[in-house]
């Protein structure tokens, strides 16, 4: 069941509403109006907020396993896979970011060829984090210093100035603007700051879209690590570290819809706690939570399906061993379609063309670094 309440009409959307109802929606606006002096931004006028999803008795999505693109071969090396992108032609691109260089494998897995170098010549990079791929270009971050544009060949086109990028965690470009996932602040206390920016010769924060304030001595494992953006420009971002909320905004950043899902928190597995108190075990002011964080990352597919990964993840453990997390799918008007549990997705995953590319762990089972691919396969139409 769903609800909606809007203060434009002063009446809820549907004809009736149960006391369960009533008394849901009370204890959200409780948690978020109390949740301290990081008091969150909430869309009140337009709340939509499930109890179960729509196709609950149906394998909704589905993965079929095609192939694994090896990380290391005679042609190339990439150390640690970064992020993926795609061009309008189905081919991936993988940066490694100790090499500083850009790989390019067809749409069967196939090494075409690489791009880049450390340096800092027009064909090179140095200290590149993120980049993306918008109207056959690239726009390459380097650390603390701009943004480095080459055209879908590799070629020099231009470079946008920008500085203070220390920390970045994603970029992506819609129209006429830039987005932008930076962590800053004064350790112990940071934010994750999404904002937006117009770009030309230089980058120009126009607007802070969303912050998440963060204590790392008390939580390392709850920040921001993508911006999920659908074909019409509008973003999505969680709300609060331990409710399952998200936030929806146009392409100039205005909040316009707040949804989300009834959730119960599940407990760190045994093997994330034993894990955590190992790797921790010298750092006396990290506290190991009993609870992961409700909402992990966002992807967003090409049917513009929101893809909102749940609880337990490879965060937990930097991608060491496997980890199953649950999750959860909405359209784009907020509608809570289907929920399932994976242990195919991270952060370092990407879903375009009805295919999944995936390196969730390190190393596979026979201790070999891979990307995998794998068909996804819609049961019900465009799920709308």
């Amino acid at each position: 069941m769903v609800f909606i309440h809007s203060l434009n009409s002063s009446r809820f959307s549907k004809s009736f509403i149960s006391i369960k109802q009533i008394i849901l929606y009370l204890c959200i606006l409780y948690l978020i109006f109390c949740s301290g002096d990081n008091l969150p931004e909430i869309s009140i006028s337009q709340l939509i907020f499930s109890e179960k999803p729509k196709y609950k008795e149906v394998d909704f999505i589905e993965f079929k396993k095609l192939f694994d693109i090896p990380l290391m071969t005679d042609d190339y090396i990439l150390n640690d896979a970064g992020p993926f992108q795609m061009d309008k032609d189905s081919n991936l691109y993988v940066m490694d970011i100790y090499s500083n260089q850009i790989i390019k494998f067809d749409p069967k897995g196939r090494f075409i060829r690489k791009f880049g170098g450390t340096g800092d010549g027009p064909s090179e990079f140095r200290s590149g984090r993120f980049f993306v791929i918008e109207n056959e270009k690239f726009y390459i971050l380097e650390k603390n210093k701009g943004i480095k544009v080459w055209d879908i060949n590799g070629k020099y086109l231009d470079y946008i100035l920008g500085g203070g990028f220390l920390n970045m965690s994603d970029i992506k470009i819609h129209g006429n603007k830039m987005y932008m996932l930076n962590s800053e602040g004064n350790l112990p206390e940071i934010s994750s700051i999404l904002s937006s920016y117009s770009f030309n010769n230089r980058l120009k924060r126009e607007k802070v879209i969303s912050e998440i304030k963060i204590d790392i001595n008390k939580e390392r494992k709850f920040s921001l690590t993508t911006i999920p953006i659908d074909s019409d420009g509008n973003i999505y971002s969680p709300v609060l570290r331990d409710e399952h909320l998200i936030n929806k905004y146009d392409h100039e950043g205005n909040l316009v819809l707040t949804f989300g899902r009834k959730y119960k928190q599940v407990e760190y597995s045994d093997e994330i706690v034993e894990w955590s108190r190992e790797v921790y075990k010298n750092e006396a002011d990290i506290i190991i939570k009993k609870y992961p964080p409700v909402i992990r990352f966002i992807l967003i597919d090409d049917r513009d399906l929101v893809w909102v990964i749940v609880g337990e993840s490879y965060g937990d453990n930097y991608r060491r061993f496997s980890v199953t997390s649950t999750i959860d799918i909405f359209n784009t008007d907020g509608e809570f379609l289907y929920s399932f549990e994976s242990n195919l997705i991270s952060s370092r995953s990407l879903i375009r063309n009805n295919r999944l590319y995936s390196q969730p762990l390190r190393l596979d089972d026979y201790g070999e670094m891979t990307i995998g691919v794998y068909e996804v396969e819609y049961n019900l139409g465009t799920g709308h």
